[in-house]
């Protein structure tokens, strides 16, 4: 039953707007065809007293009905605005815009669908001041998907395109398709794009021969010769940082320039943005320690529980050494069962046998340890970075960043956080913020190798500081060029062609490599120093030893002949010949 309603419902609908569609305005197609698309409302503004308000009540839709003296409210894409527009007295219009669209600026202005009806003369005469005022006011309240028809049952529609200060008349059948999708964009005209971009590595910064380059300029070049659109870059100059930013964004505003190729958080509600599935990460990156390890080498191939377990036992085979000595009961039966015995010979054979083993797998993972430069352990997570007492370099303009994280995390980077002008990014002594890419292609590109320790000065904290959504943003009254940007940006991930893009640029973005084995085949005479050492210790060890037995030794006979001479001096002379 409820498919059959629905299919009777649908099949009404369509044969009411086809019997008003035969007899009545042009606008009843217009207005059909948008519902069959993304519409769901119709804001009918200031229409009572023309003809065209019976035809368009006796449609089958949502409506809603205003006078022109009141707020609509806020606008989305779903809902289509047909409001009258008073050419006659442009005090009144105006006032009629701004208390129309009054909710607009708190939302989504460039979301709004329009629809301006004016007197016939008045659409004809499209190359005078009224249509440039007409454009003026909805540039004002950031509506971009507008267009203008005749009240009177016109046969095509009147838009402007804006951008970079440009604008472009373009005359149009009455197709709701093409006036408020992405294929608003595409006329018969040669479009030119202004953008502008920030230095961000790897993303968009300036190569050696001081051109532009990066990621997101490859990517967006190669979308603009797809689209057959010129592009012109509009420099942003500043004193530091923040104050580009801040240019850049009131140009975005002003509509002076149309789009920013350089993708960025995504903390611009007031702007149109098109989001980028790859989030922007932040890390931490931190200085390397210079010292190299030695001795610790030496005791690397064995876990603690094994070398627990050799001294164990080394001293139990001792023990019982000793009590085999011994004139003890306990002696006496340990030498009856180890001195010619199938057990003792057993024990000798198994023991061969292990130490055997344990001797070559020590000296096989002591040259493999050997042939590699071994430092001591780094920070791999933020908790073990912030047990160090390592300093951080930190610019003002992170603060407000630094301020977003974790409680524990902001207090941790504040307490040894030092504020300074500009970043070292090839400090040996200072930790600083900076997202992933950019670091990677500082520590890749900008940072050398140096040449005794075979490693980068500094590394990327594998644990990120945090991560946040990216966007690129486009001017307030270009939201059909971000709606085309936006579809096509998609098709092309989805065709594999940004990957594709991405091999470009690898060698820029390599990751870091936290463990240099040495190039070279033969073993070298540093890489033999720990060893060296260790056989000095030993001998120097050995040598104290024996001297050190030869001093006991002298010792004892010195002691023995001088006791032999007083026996013999206290000793009678009958018993010294006896």
């Amino acid at each position: 039953m409820n498919l059959r309603a629905e299919f009777l419902t649908t099949v009404f609908l369509h044969q009411a707007v086809a019997i008003l569609a035969n007899s009545t305005s042009s606008l009843i197609p217009f207005v059909a065809d948008a519902f069959e698309r993304s519409i769901r409302t119709l804001y009918l503004v200031d229409l009572a007293r023309w003809s065209v308000f019976d035809q368009l009540q006796k449609l089958p839709f949502p409506k809603v009905l205003f006078d022109g003296n009141r707020s609509i409210g806020q606008l989305d894409q779903s809902r289509l605005v047909l409001m009258y527009a008073n050419l006659t007295d442009v005090r009144a219009l105006q006032n009629s815009f701004l208390t129309t669209f009054h909710d607009l600026p708190a939302t989504s202005p460039w979301n709004a669908r329009v629809v301006a009806l004016v007197e016939d003369q008045y659409l004809e005469d499209y190359l005078g001041g009224m249509f440039a005022l007409l454009r003026t006011l909805f540039k004002h309240c950031g509506i971009s998907y507008w267009s203008v028809t005749s009240v009177q049952g016109g046969s095509y529609l009147l838009y402007s395109l804006d951008y970079g200060n440009t604008s472009i008349t373009v005359k149009a059948q009455l197709n709701f398709e093409q006036t408020y999708t992405y294929r608003r964009m595409f006329i018969n005209h040669q479009l030119l794009i202004h953008v502008q971009a920030l230095i961000s590595f790897p993303y968009t910064f300036d190569n050696r021969r001081a051109a532009l380059d990066g990621i997101d300029v490859v990517l967006f070049s190669h979308l603009f010769y797809y689209l057959r659109w010129d592009w012109q870059e509009v420099k942003v100059t500043g004193a530091s940082a923040k104050e580009m930013l801040y240019v850049s964004i009131d140009r975005l505003l002003s509509g002076t320039v149309d789009l920013m190729i350089t993708r960025r958080i995504a903390d611009a509600p007031f702007l149109p943005t098109i989001a980028v599935p790859e989030l922007i990460r932040f890390c931490l990156v931190v200085p390397r320690k210079s010292s190299m390890e030695f001795f610790n080498n030496l005791f690397q191939p064995f876990s603690t529980d094994l070398w627990t377990l050799i001294g164990c036992v080394s001293f139990l085979l001792y023990g019982v050494k000793l009590l085999g000595e011994g004139d003890t009961k306990v002696g006496t039966l340990l030498r009856t069962l180890t001195h010619a015995s199938p057990l003792h010979r057993f024990v000798q054979i198994a023991l061969s046998f292990c130490e055997f083993i344990l001797i070559e797998c020590y000296l096989a993972r002591v040259t493999s340890l050997l042939l590699v430069h071994r430092f001591q352990p780094e920070p791999e997570t933020l908790a073990q970075f912030f047990a160090t007492d390592i300093p951080m370099h930190m610019l003002s303009s992170h603060l407000a960043f630094v301020h977003q994280l974790a409680p524990d995390v902001t207090a941790a980077i504040l307490a040894r956080a030092v504020l300074v002008d500009g970043l070292d990014r090839t400090s040996h002594t200072h930790a600083y913020l900076d997202s992933v890419d950019r670091a990677t292609y500082t520590i890749a590109v900008l940072q050398s190798t140096d040449p005794t320790r075979g490693r980068k000065a500094s590394y990327i904290l594998p644990e990120t500081v945090s991560s946040f959504p990216a966007a690129y943003m486009v001017a307030r009254t270009a939201a059909p060029l971000r709606d085309c940007l936006a579809l096509h940006l998609d098709w092309m991930r989805a065709f594999g062609f940004r990957r594709l893009m991405d091999r470009l640029f690898d060698n820029l973005l390599e990751a870091d490599v936290r463990r240099v084995v040495i190039t070279e085949d033969l073993v070298q005479i540093e890489h033999m120093v720990p060893l060296l050492i260790f056989l000095s210790f030993g001998w120097v060890i050995s040598g104290a030893v024996f001297v050190g037995e030869r001093m006991l030794y002298s010792t004892q006979q010195t002691v023995r002949a001088i006791a032999y001479r007083q026996r013999r001096k206290f000793t009678p002379k009958c018993m010294q010949f006896a």
